[in-house]
């Protein structure tokens, strides 16, 4: 049981240190300006993906 935890938080460590890296010196090739709409689908889309999985997720 526990070696089934470990494992679990290894790879959520792992895929967490891949995505930001390929946040910080992938994120430079996109070209996005800095404007309002780009703030507001960055802070709003993450949070409603997770809600819409989630409901999915009791749905089913």
């Amino acid at each position: 049981m526990m070696n089934d935890r470990l494992s679990f938080v290894l790879k959520i460590l792992i895929a967490s240190a891949i995505l930001s890296y390929l946040v910080k010196y992938g994120g430079r090739l996109l070209p996005l300006e800095p404007n309002l709409i780009n703030a507001l689908l960055g802070i709003s889309v993450p949070p409603t993906m997770m809600g819409l999985a989630l409901w999915w997720r009791e749905k089913s």
